[in-house]
């Protein structure tokens, strides 16, 4: 008996060392990322202490001005046009401004005097009436700064207005090169695990790119319905625990879409610490929702999650606001790492599909869409599984993972259950009689049943009122009374938008509020990567061959899916006898990309390429287009 015992203590040795040097190698690797971030902030972006930024201050009333009147110690507009000039004479990081005015107002800067007929609108912005403080970055060498307000249809107030000379070190971009570098790192130091755990990697490198993305997200709506996912989140946060809703003035800013656009990361700073204060102002108390809310609203319960261990943390608003976010990240790499685990084949192609940067920037808002798409790719990857293996009987525990992940994928948005039915596909072979076959289908369409169910009882109305004078009724008496007309203008949407929904950027570089990267290069770089990951996808190997009829069916779910898609929005958001369909975006297509993908016949293409030559350079390829394009949209000068 202590024989075995010290045998078995002398061979957890070399396993405790593998782990200790294991953690000490990604220490180093993190360190060595932050320490050349810091470098790359000090030196190539000129990022000065605090104490040393220097800042000109102006007299208003000493000011060469046109179009204000001087008044009390101020600047009042006069007229439709105003404009005023600062000397320089040097390098400008920045315009700092403090005003007053009632209207969104439209500026543009520049380094001469111009005529109002003939202004450069080049670098024109909003100055936005939610707020009174402006931080607008310049980053130009000049003699002078003219600014000019052009169309105002409301006076605006200048109180005070100063230049900033150098720029305070900028801990948003940091940290933005920190991940990256750390991203980067990754896929370079985990070269062993290429071949037997690939897994791992794409979680760090998931983990990594969120973060980039996380720093550049704003605290104001930025993407797809945030402030409504936003206030579900926030009201279950409380319900969890049983308590009454507890809203205040930040939360209440948020949802109603009275917080200011950041245009630098001084005006986010601003931002920050007037939402920590409005934090602590209550405003109202609602009625815990209850086990309904609850399972209503399942699809926030990560989010929920992270905002309610960082109130019982007791941290300002900005803080669990961010860590909330967090929280989303964290479900979205552990599904994405077991999905890409299980996954028998096309590991580079989901990895790639999954770290683009709409995913991972839905991922980072607190849209619920990552939601669906994690779990909708972890059954996908259970189904190939099953499939490719023939001859193993399948498990209840597949049959459970399978059905359970399809199941809270599919109660958000009723529109993908068709996918459920993926799982019919399964083999013959599969099932140890045919008793067993039966079982498992009525659990699949049980499945489905009660989704529909899950929707038809939580549903909040049949119209969208968005879409303006929309009706399902009247959208359906017009559909039965006019068909062909129709038909012409479903076939003829679903047609003209394919393309772009499957190959463009619409649904892999579209940022929404902050735009879509349409930098050219990336779009190229991402269109021959995807094709030629769906080439390689399945490899030579025969065993990982989808059969004829598999696979028409298998398109014929996507294309009822996708039928169910262009239809929801006919019917609900769209004006009565539209010869357009109005509401439908490409990021509705994300969920069955990877099976689509997959389906496609590449078998006659030989490809031989090994995983750890295949998945670093996709990884690479993914970690680019999402430093490019986070950087040149989100990542404020």
């Amino acid at each position: 008996m202590m024989t075995e015992r010290r045998s078995e203590e002398v061979d957890m040795k070399p396993q405790n060392r593998k782990v200790i040097c294991s953690i000490i190698k990604w220490g180093v690797t993190a360190a060595l990322c932050i320490l050349c971030a810091y470098g790359l902030e000090k030196i190539v972006f000129r990022s000065a202490g605090s104490s040393e930024a220097v800042q000109m201050e102006y007299v208003l009333g000493e000011l060469e001005q046109t179009g204000f009147a001087y008044e009390d110690g101020k600047l009042v507009s006069e007229g439709a046009y105003a404009q005023v000039v600062l000397t320089a004479g040097g390098y400008i990081d920045s315009l700092h401004m403090e005003y007053e005015t009632n209207g969104m107002q439209k500026a543009a800067w520049s380094t001469e005097v111009q005529d109002f007929e003939n202004v450069d609108v080049t670098n024109a912005w909003e100055v936005d009436n939610r707020t009174h403080i402006m931080d607008k970055v310049i980053s130009a060498e000049a003699d002078k700064l003219v600014i000019t307000f052009l169309d105002m249809e409301e006076p605006i107030r200048i109180n005070a207005i100063s230049l900033q000379r150098s720029q305070s070190f900028h801990v948003q971009r940091f940290v933005f090169l920190a991940a990256v570098l750390m991203a980067c790192a990754a896929i370079v130091v985990g070269y062993k695990n290429y071949r037997e755990h690939p897994e791992r990697i794409v979680a760090v490198v998931c983990a990594a790119l969120g973060v980039a993305m996380l720093v550049g997200m704003p605290y104001w709506k930025f993407s797809w319905d945030d402030e409504t996912h936003f206030a579900n989140a926030y009201r279950l946060s409380y319900t969890l625990t049983g308590q009454d809703t507890k809203w205040n003035q930040a939360t209440d800013d948020f949802i109603n879409i009275k917080l200011p656009f950041t245009h630098s990361y001084q005006e986010r700073l601003n931002l920050k610490e007037y939402l920590d204060e409005a934090g602590q102002i209550s405003t109202d108390t609602e009625e815990s929702g209850g086990l309904r809310f609850v399972l209503a609203n399942i699809r926030n319960l990560p989010t929920a999650m992270g905002i309610l261990l960082g109130r019982a943390a007791g941290m300002v608003f900005t803080d669990w606001f961010v860590l909330a976010r967090l929280a989303n990240l964290l479900f979205y790499t552990v599904i994405l790492y077991f999905a890409v685990k299980i996954v028998p084949v096309g590991k580079s192609l989901m990895a790639f599909l999954a770290l683009l940067p709409t995913p991972v920037f839905l991922t980072m808002s607190y849209n619920t869409d990552y939601f669906m798409n994690a779990l909708m790719l972890l059954a996908i990857a259970v189904f190939l599984r099953e499939y490719f293996t023939p001859e193993e009987r399948i498990s209840r525990k597949s049959i459970a993972l399978f059905t359970v992940a399809m199941f809270l994928a599919c109660i958000g948005k009723a529109i993908y259950i068709p996918l459920i039915l993926v799982g019919l596909l399964l083999p013959e072979s599969k099932f140890a009689s045919r008793k067993q076959r039966w079982i498992y289908r009525g659990i699949l369409i049980g499945c489905c049943v009660l989704v529909l169910l899950f929707v038809a009882l939580n549903a909040g109305g049949m119209s969208d009122p968005r879409g303006g004078d929309t009706s399902v009724s009247g959208q359906i008496s017009y559909i039965l009374h006019n068909p062909f007309a129709f038909a012409v203008v479903f076939v003829k949407s679903i047609a003209k938008t394919a393309v772009e929904f499957l190959f463009g950027c619409e649904a892999t570089l579209n940022f929404n509020i902050a735009g879509i990267y349409e930098g050219g290069t990336a779009e190229i770089i991402m269109l021959i990567a995807l094709v030629l990951l769906i080439v390689i996808a399945k490899g030579n190997d025969k065993r990982y061959r989808i059969n004829a009829r598999t696979t028409v069916i298998a398109f014929g779910i996507i294309g009822v899916v996708i039928c169910f898609i262009w239809g929801s929005m006919y019917l609900a958001y769209t004006p009565v006898g539209s010869s357009v369909i109005n509401g439908v975006q490409a990021r509705y297509y994300i969920p069955f990309l990877f099976l689509l993908f997959l389906l496609i016949p590449t078998y006659r293409i030989k490809s031989t390429l090994p995983e750890k030559v295949v998945m670093p350079a996709t990884l690479g390829m993914v970690t680019l287009l999402n430093a490019v394009s986070v950087y040149n949209l989100m990542i404020m000068k």
